[in-house]
Protein backbone atom coordinates (compact mmCIF):
# COMPACT_ATOMS: atom_id res chain seq x y z
CA UNK A 1 0.00 0.00 0.00
CA UNK A 2 2.85 2.40 0.82
CA UNK A 3 4.45 1.71 -2.58
CA UNK A 4 1.19 2.56 -4.34
CA UNK A 5 0.90 5.78 -2.36
CA UNK A 6 4.49 6.77 -3.17
CA UNK A 7 3.95 6.01 -6.84
CA UNK A 8 0.78 8.13 -6.89
CA UNK A 9 2.58 11.04 -5.21
CA UNK A 10 5.46 10.84 -7.71
CA UNK A 11 2.98 10.67 -10.58
CA UNK A 12 1.19 13.74 -9.24
CA UNK A 13 4.46 15.69 -9.12
CA UNK A 14 5.40 14.56 -12.64
CA UNK A 15 2.02 15.59 -14.05
CA UNK A 16 2.04 18.93 -12.23
CA UNK A 17 5.43 19.75 -13.77
CA UNK A 18 3.76 19.83 -17.19
CA UNK A 19 0.46 21.32 -16.04
CA UNK A 20 1.49 24.93 -16.52
CA UNK A 21 0.29 24.98 -20.12
CA UNK A 22 1.68 27.27 -22.76
CA UNK A 23 4.38 29.77 -21.85
CA UNK A 24 4.02 33.47 -22.83
CA UNK A 25 6.00 33.01 -26.07
CA UNK A 26 3.83 30.09 -27.19
CA UNK A 27 0.65 31.96 -26.33
CA UNK A 28 1.86 35.06 -28.17
CA UNK A 29 2.84 33.05 -31.25
CA UNK A 30 -0.44 31.12 -31.20
CA UNK A 31 -2.40 34.39 -31.10
CA UNK A 32 -0.30 36.47 -33.50
CA UNK A 33 0.94 33.83 -35.98
CA UNK A 34 -1.30 30.77 -35.81
CA UNK A 35 0.23 29.29 -38.98
CA UNK A 36 3.71 29.19 -37.43
CA UNK A 37 2.29 27.84 -34.18
CA UNK A 38 0.40 25.16 -36.10
CA UNK A 39 3.60 23.86 -37.74
CA UNK A 40 5.37 23.74 -34.36
CA UNK A 41 2.39 22.02 -32.77
CA UNK A 42 2.20 19.50 -35.61
CA UNK A 43 5.89 18.59 -35.27
CA UNK A 44 5.48 18.12 -31.51
CA UNK A 45 2.47 15.85 -31.98
CA UNK A 46 4.27 13.74 -34.59
CA UNK A 47 7.29 13.43 -32.30
CA UNK A 48 5.45 12.71 -29.03
CA UNK A 49 2.12 11.14 -30.04
CA UNK A 50 -0.13 11.04 -26.98
CA UNK A 51 2.45 12.27 -24.44
CA UNK A 52 0.65 15.57 -23.93
CA UNK A 53 3.09 16.85 -21.32
CA UNK A 54 5.98 16.49 -23.73
CA UNK A 55 3.95 18.04 -26.54
CA UNK A 56 3.37 21.15 -24.42
CA UNK A 57 7.04 21.20 -23.38
CA UNK A 58 8.26 21.00 -26.99
CA UNK A 59 5.76 23.64 -28.15
CA UNK A 60 6.97 25.98 -25.40
CA UNK A 61 10.64 25.43 -26.20
CA UNK A 62 10.18 25.79 -29.96
CA UNK A 63 8.04 28.95 -29.69
CA UNK A 64 10.55 30.57 -27.36
CA UNK A 65 13.30 29.72 -29.84
CA UNK A 66 11.40 31.30 -32.75
CA UNK A 67 11.56 34.67 -31.00
CA UNK A 68 15.24 34.16 -30.17
CA UNK A 69 16.04 33.25 -33.79
CA UNK A 70 14.31 36.40 -35.04
CA UNK A 71 16.39 38.46 -32.57
CA UNK A 72 19.67 36.75 -33.55
CA UNK A 73 19.13 36.70 -37.32
CA UNK A 74 20.51 40.20 -38.05
CA UNK A 75 23.90 39.09 -36.70
CA UNK A 76 24.35 36.54 -39.52
CA UNK A 77 24.44 37.03 -43.26
CA UNK A 78 21.72 35.49 -45.42
CA UNK A 79 23.84 32.52 -46.50
CA UNK A 80 24.80 31.62 -42.93
CA UNK A 81 21.21 31.93 -41.77
CA UNK A 82 19.79 29.86 -44.63
CA UNK A 83 22.42 27.15 -44.17
CA UNK A 84 21.58 26.76 -40.49
CA UNK A 85 17.85 26.66 -41.25
CA UNK A 86 18.38 24.06 -43.98
CA UNK A 87 20.44 21.88 -41.65
CA UNK A 88 17.63 21.77 -39.08
CA UNK A 89 14.62 21.54 -41.39
CA UNK A 90 12.84 18.16 -41.60
CA UNK A 91 12.22 18.77 -45.30
CA UNK A 92 13.69 20.67 -48.24
CA UNK A 93 13.49 24.30 -47.14
CA UNK A 94 13.12 25.49 -50.74
CA UNK A 95 9.66 23.84 -50.91
CA UNK A 96 8.19 26.49 -48.63
CA UNK A 97 7.14 30.06 -49.39
CA UNK A 98 8.18 31.13 -45.90
CA UNK A 99 10.77 29.66 -43.56
CA UNK A 100 8.12 29.76 -40.86
CA UNK A 101 5.93 27.31 -42.80
CA UNK A 102 8.73 24.74 -42.82
CA UNK A 103 9.10 22.01 -40.18
CA UNK A 104 12.20 23.42 -38.49
CA UNK A 105 13.76 22.51 -35.16
CA UNK A 106 13.88 26.09 -33.88
CA UNK A 107 15.69 25.17 -30.67
CA UNK A 108 18.59 23.74 -32.64
CA UNK A 109 18.59 26.68 -35.04
CA UNK A 110 18.82 29.03 -32.06
CA UNK A 111 21.65 26.98 -30.53
CA UNK A 112 23.71 26.83 -33.74
CA UNK A 113 23.13 30.52 -34.46
CA UNK A 114 24.33 31.43 -30.98
CA UNK A 115 27.42 29.27 -31.42
CA UNK A 116 28.20 30.83 -34.81
CA UNK A 117 27.74 34.36 -33.54
CA UNK A 118 30.00 33.70 -30.58
CA UNK A 119 32.64 32.06 -32.80
CA UNK A 120 32.57 35.00 -35.24
CA UNK A 121 33.47 37.34 -32.40
CA UNK A 122 36.53 35.29 -31.43
CA UNK A 123 38.74 36.32 -34.33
Amino acid sequence: MKKLFVILILLLFAVSAFADGLNPEATRLKDSNPDIYSVIRGRAIVEWGTDHGMIVYVINQQCKSVFEVVALAPQLNDTEFYTILSDWCDDDLSLYDSIFEAPVDWSMVEYVMSQQIEAKSQY
